[in-house]
This record gives C-alpha cells, sequence and structure tokens, in this order.
C-alpha cells in the first residue's frame, strides 16, 4: 500500500473518531446490502453523519465521502468532505460548508480558507455551484506529501470546529430548513461521476443507483 493511500485510510478513521465523540452511531438496515464501508452517526447536535469509503485495492482507488447535516430547525451549513485518490495522486479533493441558511458558522468557514493556494483548482460544474459555497476548497492532482497534509489539516480543522458549534443556532420555533437540505441532495444526485466512477470499479449499476437515489 502506497503512502497516499496509507493518509486516506488513517483520514478517514480520524473523521470516524472526531464525529463518534459527538455523536452516536445509527444502524440502518439498508446499508447492509452495499460491499463498501457506510457508517451513519446522529445527535442532539446534528441531524445525520454519514462517512462513506471505498477502497478498491485491486485497481488501486479509494474513494472518501463525509457529510454531517445540521438539524432542520437549525440554520448552520451542511459539511462535505471529499477524496479520489488513485494509485499515485489525488485527482479530487473538496471541502465545503454549504450553506443552508444565516451562520456564524459560514463567516469563519470563508476566513479559514480565504487565503489558501494550490497548484491546481478545479472549476466546478453547474450542479456543484448551485449548492457549494463561494468558500469551497476544490483541488486536482494533489501528488506531494505536503499538499496533501496540507488539506486533510484543514479538512479536520474544520470538521472539530464545526461539531464543537453545530446546534447552538437552533431555533426550534421559526425557520426550518429542511427544504434547503433537501435541495442539497438532489443536486448531488446529478453528479455524473458517482454511478459511474464506481460502475467502472466493478460494482453493480444498479445498486450503485439504488445506493444514490435512497
Amino acid at each position: 500500500m502506497s503512502w497516499l493511500h496509507e493518509r486516506v485510510l488513517r483520514c478517514a478513521k480520524d473523521i470516524d473518531s472526531l464525529i463518534s465523540r459527538r455523536g452516536y452511531e445509527s444502524y440502518v438496515p439498508d446499508l447492509e446490502k452495499y460491499s463498501w464501508k457506510n457508517t451513519v452517526w446522529t445527535s442532539t447536535h446534528f441531524r445525520k453523519a454519514h462517512l462513506q469509503l471505498i477502497n478498491n485495492e485491486e485497481r488501486g482507488v479509494i474513494i472518501l465521502h463525509a457529510t454531517v447535516f445540521p438539524h432542520v430547525d437549525d440554520p448552520s451549513p451542511i459539511w462535505g468532505f471529499d477524496i479520489v485518490c488513485g494509485k499515485s495522486k489525488i485527482t479530487g479533493a473538496f471541502l465545503d460548508y454549504s450553506p443552508v441558511g444565516p451562520s456564524t458558522m459560514n463567516t469563519w468557514f470563508k476566513h479559514q480558507v480565504q487565503d489558501l493556494g494550490w497548484n491546481k483548482t478545479r472549476e466546478l460544474p453547474e450542479w456543484a455551484q448551485a449548492i457549494f459555497s463561494p468558500n469551497m476548497v476544490a483541488v486536482g492532482n494533489i501528488q506531494t506529501e505536503e499538499d496533501l497534509e496540507k488539506f486533510i489539516g484543514i479538512g479536520l480543522t474544520s470538521l472539530e470546529y464545526y461539531l464543537a458549534q453545530v446546534g447552538e443556532e437552533r431555533r426550534p420555533i421559526g425557520r426550518r430548513y429542511e427544504e434547503e437540505q433537501n435541495h442539497y441532495c438532489r443536486r448531488q444526485k446529478e453528479n455524473p461521476h458517482v454511478v459511474s466512477s464506481m460502475v467502472s470499479m466493478g460494482y453493480d449499476e444498479d445498486l450503485v443507483r439504488t445506493f444514490v437515489e435512497t
């Protein structure tokens, strides 16, 4: 196993550990039919957290996807983190506080990432621009340990802060943000690369589409 794969897998463990400290794991029966790792949490602080890890050793590909959704009476953003790792480089790395409502967390994230510089930024497709913040970190072609450590460090720092703050702005009586969260999910489903990349790794297309849709 390459240092690149080892580092991404260790990052997945760190995300798992951070979320587990603030939430409790939920049993979701339907997830048992998928051969890749899926862990779901909930808590009084957040509505749902999900960690998805696909480690296809045969093809040398690792996909790490993690999200945390606030409760629907909370204007906090949705935390999202993705790494797509090939045999010798990170082909895509993404981090965002995707806005749902007016929240001080949006401003914090902007200040954390506004001065970042990378060797190659990625232009986002229309579906992504519709839901991700202007401050989203989107990087392609990460090949060095320094760049990977930098991205993972920012990601874990943003998750620690998020988990410490989410739920603090809940308003049980007043505006609800369920539609904004559903809009985020609907636009995510428009990403054609989720199904195509997993099918190319040998996963059954119908099974993958069921996973994405449900």
